[in-house]
């Protein structure tokens, strides 16, 4: 069986609460340390040519797995391209009352059309994270672009009020960020690993914020389940984009939605 493989089978068993049986942080994806980026910008080269990608575990509780070249550079240039002149305002969605609210969330948001790019990326999400049911879809892919000053403040992926069906999974994927300063995705209720190893892809040397701030590296992603292995919502999950200081960030959301999905009669 080949390394790759390998690798997504044994993702799909971390995914599915199964992180004990395994010892290493490590996991690879890539076929050689030098495997060559595609850098096709035609659409039959970017859809014939799948980009490698590395794996880490992060954090087991709550499940969060900090993923290295998830999106190549001709797919990056392909996203931004086909979402220009598509954006809108962010709005916020307190209660399922959809408005514009600035004083929490500055951005734009543009929803992805499904062209063969978009839908070969949906389907590397739906490797990464396993097969999870037929009741577990993922929605339509959104871009966030965030100027000077742009933020979302901290907030849950999750719902919480739907009688059923939820987000369970999200994949963060960061298309532009590497000239700019702040912009960060901060979760204030994690533990800052004490390894300095981790300073390559957390902030290390600014404590202006508490927790884990995870920098917006391009091509870069961040994994993270939204509930406990129970169902239960996991409040540790919180998160904020913190503001952009120079430059521009733009990101990727690929949520995983569980339609099926019940808040547990019990706790965690």
């Amino acid at each position: 069986m080949s390394l790759r493989k390998t690798s997504i089978n044994v993702l799909i068993a971390l995914t599915m609460g199964y992180i004990a049986l395994f010892s290493h942080d490590h996991l690879f994806h890539r076929s050689g340390p030098n495997a060559p980026e595609n850098t096709s910008t035609s659409a039959a080269g970017l859809v014939g040519d799948e980009p490698s990608y590395d794996v880490q575990i992060f954090s087991r509780d709550p499940l969060i797995l900090h993923i290295r070249d998830f999106v190549s550079r001709a797919e990056i240039n392909h996203l931004l391209k086909i979402s220009e002149g598509t954006y809108e305002p962010s709005k916020v969605y307190p209660e399922g009352n959809h408005h514009i609210n600035r004083l929490s969330r500055v951005s734009e948001s543009a929803v992805l059309p499904q062209d063969p790019i978009v839908r070969r990326i949906k389907k590397r999400a739906q490797r990464l994270q396993g097969w999870r049911g037929n009741d577990t879809v993922l929605e339509r892919l959104k871009v966030q672009r965030y100027a000077v000053n742009g933020f979302y403040s901290w907030h849950y992926d999750w719902h919480g009020n739907l009688p059923e069906g939820d987000r369970v999974t999200t994949l963060l994927v960061y298309l532009v960020g590497n000239n700019c300063t702040g912009g960060g995705t901060n979760f204030p209720r994690l533990k800052r690993p004490e390894d300095p190893r981790w300073c390559q892809i957390i902030e290390c040397e600014n404590d202006e914020y508490a927790g884990v701030t995870f920098k917006p590296i391009e091509g870069t992603a961040v994994f993270w389940e939204n509930m406990h292995p129970n169902g239960s919502v996991h409040y540790d999950v919180l998160h904020a984009a913190l503001p952009v200081k120079s430059g521009q960030k733009v990101g990727l959301n690929i949520w995983g939605f569980d339609l099926g999905w019940k808040a547990p009669s019990v706790g965690r």
